[in-house]
Formats: structure tokens, C-alpha cells, sequence
């Protein structure tokens, strides 16, 4: 396929446009997008990953709500050996969405997500747990390990 470097440009300049009309067409057909431009992702350096990522982290509901409705469809699309932490953190962001909505949303794909979460480029690079979570200090002063606020019950 010809031009697809400024057709992803082009793509990348409705992703960021000012009006939430065409961005939402953007975020609608960003799932084609990732499968028809795969390979050019990686040739250059150009990431649907980051896209995605921008969009779990929109104010705007609707917004947010259609990329978390394709993101198994982002996971599925994945390579073994694909670095998937900006994937991952945009999973975080949609379990932790203050929207009931965005949240079932999520847990009816959970199956395809999980299948892919962790693959082998994870496995291999894993250094420790990093939470995404944010921390509170340990009571333990020489832990320089921080861990997830526990809610009261």
C-alpha cells in the first residue's frame, strides 16, 4: 500500500483534533486501523499503543467508552514479543474509571484481555512489580518497595 506513512499522519491529525466529533470518528476506527497498519506501526515507529493510550485518559465519556469497547480487539492484535505496557496501563485506567459503565464494559472482554496481557516480551523483561496504583508510603522505613492504598472497610 502507497503513502501509508501520511495516511497514518493524517489518521494521528484526527486523533488529536480539536472537535470531539471527528476524534470520535478517529477512536470509532482505530481497531481497523491497528489491524490494517500492524506492520507500518513497528516500521515506523509510529503506535496505536500511545493512541489508545491518549484516549483512556479523554474526560469526555463517550470517548473513553469507545476505545475501551475495542481494547480486547488492540490486545488480540499484539505480537508476542511486542512491548505492551502503554496496553497494559490503558487496561489499569479502564478498571479504575469511576464509570460503571467502562468498567462491564471491560469485564465482558476480560477473557480475550487476560489472554494477552502478559506475553512473552512481558515474561521476559519483568523486573518486579510496578504498581500502576497510586502508592502510599510503606510503615516499614527501609522497604523501598511502595504498595497499593488498601481501601477501609
Amino acid at each position: 500500500m502507497n503513502y501509508k506513512k501520511e495516511f497514518l499522519d493524517y489518521f494521528l491529525e484526527i486523533c488529536n483534533h480539536k472537535e470531539d466529533s471527528i476524534r470520535r470518528n478517529a477512536v470509532f476506527n482505530l481497531p481497523a486501523m491497528c489491524y490494517l497498519f500492524k506492520g507500518v506501526n513497528k516500521e515506523s515507529g509510529f503506535s496505536f499503543q500511545d493512541i489508545y493510550y491518549k484516549f483512556s485518559e479523554e474526560d469526555d465519556f463517550d470517548m473513553r467508552y469507545c476505545a475501551a469497547s475495542s481494547l480486547h480487539e488492540a490486545f488480540k492484535n499484539l505480537d508476542d514479543d511486542e512491548d505492551t505496557s502503554k496496553i497494559r496501563q490503558c487496561f489499569i485506567n479502564y478498571i479504575l474509571d469511576n464509570q460503571r459503565e467502562i468498567l462491564l464494559l471491560i469485564n465482558k472482554n476480560l477473557n480475550t484481555i487476560i489472554l494477552k496481557y502478559c506475553n512473552d516480551h512481558t515474561i521476559k523483561n519483568f523486573k518486579g512489580r510496578t504498581p500502576y496504583i497510586e502508592s502510599s508510603p510503606s510503615s516499614d522505613k527501609g522497604s523501598k518497595e511502595a504498595t497499593p492504598k488498601s481501601k477501609q472497610i
